[in-house]
């Protein structure tokens, strides 16, 4: 079994535990800081809106530019 998970590793199939953890680690803190600094840019286009729709479709844009963003993030090496 040993042998199998070593063989795995040795042609790609399997990446080292800590590996992955800071790869996890590093794409929720850049998601962390975009959402963060989402906020301070909306803040004044919300600001006196009272129409809900307006409101929705201003985040919507906003959370969607985020998330197309972050999908978009290069391949982390290491």
């Amino acid at each position: 079994m040993q042998a199998a998970a070593e063989y795995s590793k040795f042609i790609g199939e399997l990446v080292a535990r800590d590996h992955v953890e800071n790869i996890v680690f590093e794409r929720a803190r850049q998601f962390r800081d975009g959402l963060l600094t989402c906020s301070r840019r909306i803040a004044p286009e919300i600001s006196g809106k009272e129409d809900v729709k307006q409101i929705e479709d201003i985040l919507y844009k906003e959370f969607r530019l985020l998330l197309e963003g972050f999908a978009k993030l290069p391949v982390i090496e290491g």
